[in-house]
Order: C-alpha cells, then sequence, then structure tokens
C-alpha cells in the first residue's frame, strides 16, 4: 500500500503513475485534487491488500507483476530515502541479497537466508561485472572471467552460426521519436516520409545480425489478441523500404509547409556502438532515398534523457521493453502529456481509444480499441518503429537453470553451476 501511494504522491513525481489511475481517486490524488485517504487502497492485514477501482480493469492482475508496484518497506523508506542507492541500506525480499555493490565496477549478491524458498536456492553467490565496453566483457567472457556475457556487435552473427551465442525474442521494440512540436516535423506526411523510406529488413540482416524482426508496428508478438497474438492478428500496418510512397509523401508534406527542400535534421542517440550504427544506417537510407541530410549527434543517457524530457531534440532513439505482457503497456505511452510520451503529439481519439481500452470489462471490445489506437498511432506517426528486440547472449555451459522470459527478466533462483 505504501509503495503505491508513494508512486502516486505528487510530490513523487513519478513518471508511470498512470498506470494506477484506473485505482479509485489515484488520478486525483496525482493531480493534487485529493488526499491519500481517499485512495482505492487499503491493507486489510499483514497478508491482504484491498484495491478499488473506478472501472473495470481486465488487465490488472497483469500490471501488478510491473517492478514499480512491488512492495517496499515504509519504515526504511521514510527513515533513509536513499536505502536502495547503497548495499548497506539496500532491503529486498527476494532469493539473493545485495551484498556489496561498487558503483560503475561491480555487484555481488549473496544468497538471502530469509527467502521463502530459500532451500530451492543452489547458488550460494552471483558476481556482476559492470563493463561498459562489449569488446572487454567478450575478452572476459573467453578468458573465464565471466560466465554470462552479451557478445559485441559485430561478432554477433559469426557467435550465433557457430552456437557460441544464442538469440530470444523479446517482448520490445526500438523504435525512433519524433518531436511533433518542430516546424517541420509537426507535418504527419513528413513524418511518414522518414517512416517509408526505412529498409528494416536490410537493417536487422546486415547491420544488427541478432535474429531482429522488422517492426511494422509497434506492438510486438507476445502481447493477447482477440483470437490469438495481437501482432499476428494486426499485421503490418507499416510498409518496409517503401521509398516510392516515401517520396510522394515527402513532397505532399513540404507543399503544405510551404517548402522546396527538406531542411537537415537532427538525429540524437545514447552513446553505444549499436545505436551509431543504427542511427548511421538510418541517416544513409534517408538521404539516399529523401535527399535528407542528417546530423548524428550522441550524448551521454542522463544528457540523452534530460534532452528528450526538454524537447530538446528533432529526432531520437528510444527502446521499450513490455512491463507485462499486453499491448497496453505500449500504446498508452502517447496519450496526451503521458510521462513517456516525449514527442509532444496529442490526438483526442487516440485518448479515447485508450481510456476505452482502460475502462471497458468486455475483452473484445477492449483488444478492438487498441487495434484501433495502434492504427491510428501508425497513421499519424509521432514515432517509427525499427525493429523488434532480440536478447542475443552467451553463458558457459556449465551454467544450469537460469530462466530468461521476453520481458528481459533473468531468473537465477534455480540455476546452479554444473562442473
Amino acid at each position: 500500500m505504501y509503495s503505491w501511494l508513494k508512486m502516486l504522491d505528487p510530490k513523487t513525481a513519478s513518471n508511470i503513475a498512470y498506470h494506477l489511475y484506473p485505482v479509485k481517486n489515484a488520478k486525483a490524488f496525482n493531480e493534487g485534487k485529493a488526499q491519500a485517504e481517499d485512495v482505492g487502497i487499503r491493507a486489510l492485514d499483514d497478508y491482504t491488500l484491498q484495491v478499488t477501482f473506478e472501472h473495470p480493469v481486465p488487465h490488472f492482475l497483469n500490471l501488478t507483476s510491473h517492478q514499480a508496484l512491488l512492495p517496499i518497506p515504509k519504515h526504511v523508506d521514510e527513515a533513509n530515502p536513499n536505502w536502495y542507492k547503497e548495499a548497506a541500506t539496500f532491503v529486498g525480499n527476494g532469493p539473493f541479497q545485495l551484498a556489496e555493490w561498487i558503483h560503475d565496477s561491480h555487484i555481488v549478491l549473496k544468497k538471502n537466508s530469509h527467502y521463502w524458498a530459500k532451500d530451492e536456492v543452489k547458488l550460494d553467490a552471483i558476481h556482476m561485472a559492470m563493463v561498459n565496453d562489449e569488446n572487454t566483457e567478450y575478452q572476459m567472457f573467453e578468458t573465464g572471467q565471466l560466465d554470462v556475457a552479451t557478445p559485441p556487435l559485430e561478432l554477433t552473427k559469426e557467435l550465433l552460426d557457430a552456437g557460441k551465442a544464442k538469440a530470444k525474442p523479446m517482448f520490445a521494440t526500438y523504435y525512433l521519436v519524433l518531436n511533433t512540436r518542430d516546424p517541420v516535423l509537426k507535418n504527419p506526411k513528413i513524418r511518414k516520409a522518414l517512416a517509408l523510406a526505412i529498409d528494416r529488413r536490410a537493417l536487422v540482416e546486415t547491420v544488427l545480425q541478432g535474429g531482429q524482426i522488422p517492426a511494422t508496428g509497434m506492438v510486438p508478438p507476445g502481447a493477447p489478441g482477440l483470437n490469438g497474438d495481437f501482432r499476428a492478428e494486426q499485421g503490418d500496418l507499416l510498409k518496409d523500404g517503401d521509398v516510392e510512397a516515401a517520396k510522394a509523401l515527402l513532397q505532399e508534406g513540404l507543399r503544405e509547409l510551404g517548402l522546396t527542400k527538406l531542411p537537415p535534421l537532427t538525429y540524437k542517440f545514447n552513446t553505444g556502438q549499436g545505436h551509431q550504427k543504427v542511427a548511421e544506417a538510418i541517416q544513409q537510407m534517408w538521404k539516399q532515398h529523401l535527399g535528407v541530410d542528417i546530423k548524428l549527434a550522441n550524448e551521454e543517457w542522463k544528457v540523452y534523457l534530460a534532452s528528450l524530457d526538454q524537447g530538446n531534440f528533432q529526432i531520437g532513439r528510444l527502446g521499450w521493453v513490455g512491463e507485462y505482457l499486453d499491448a497496453m503497456t505500449f500504446l498508452d505511452l502517447f496519450v496526451t502529456d503521458g510521462g513517456n510520451n516525449h514527442t509532444g503529439w496529442s490526438n483526442a481519439r487516440y485518448d479515447r481509444l485508450i481510456a476505452e481500452a482502460q475502462s471497458t470489462a468486455d475483452p473484445a471490445k477492449r483488444i478492438r480499441a487498441l487495434q484501433e489506437a495502434e492504427k491510428l498511432l501508425m497513421e499519424e506517426m509521432p514515432i517509427i518503429p525499427i525493429y523488434f528486440y532480440t536478447r542475443v547472449y552467451m553463458e558457459k555451459p556449465h551454467v544450469r537453470g537460469a530462466i530468461r522470459n521476453i520481458i528481459y527478466e533473468t531468473d537465477y533462483s534455480r540455476a546452479w553451476l554444473e562442473r
């Protein structure tokens, strides 16, 4: 109860508080129009949480797996609001405890003797190295310093082909964000032209080479649809590499803006080898297909996020890993003034469709609303989906029992080393 109310508290300024808006008076409390005691959350006893909703919320049980909804101890948080920043004060209730945390160096997890299933936990400790360079990480793996690692981009295909690396699909999308407040990018035809001029298949097959899937919609495979998979039922909402259509849309958009040529645009991305290569490939495609000059600018992660939050960009890149298995976790990102809607895009019909999907008790009506919302998003194109992620990793043969799910979580609670 305490952690949910803290997430909603306007003093906390959480950008994902909207996840709890279906709870009675949660939105009003977050907006400073109600008190904490008005929110429909009650702890009936040490083990029972009662939640009262404003309306039916069919996906709420899935949503409770979101990490932001995990409990935190009130007495610890009130005594030290920074308890989570150091190993000495960190508190958790999982299979491992945070024993050591040397920032920018390594983390050591040790078996939690208080864990409810401690007898099933076989590993005594996990040592996690913080390595910023993929080539260094690969060398550490090769020399036996690491049991699990991510391969460098340039070796990904070779290692996958040789069976030395594995690739698993993720419930995640790599996409571009377009600043719709920009004098040029405010035009949806310009945005759509940029989207159509990207050859996603060439990008994933020749640049990334990790089994990624070209994204022709925002929602990746894995979410439930009406009768099967949401992505499969929606099909391709964005044609990949349709250069002729892109050129035509570009000319229409330029005429509407009173321009004869698109001015140079800046594409920002956070520092990283993969992001750099993706940006360079897209830069080349836009120049080749549309004659658009693109300036690339990379920023360190914190600076980059500040640029997005402040609207100090024209084109940027982001990735979103589904927080629970539902299309909603991707589509509610882009409601008007949403905490993760960096585009400045606002569409009343889109907001109504998302609100309908969040409130109806009819599962079919809910999915149809989400389907229509995604179609509208792909028509307006404030974002450009690029590819659906895979998780590429290497693992020593003696590492057994680790479970990797499609929302990028790895469970070592029942893993062991077989020597």
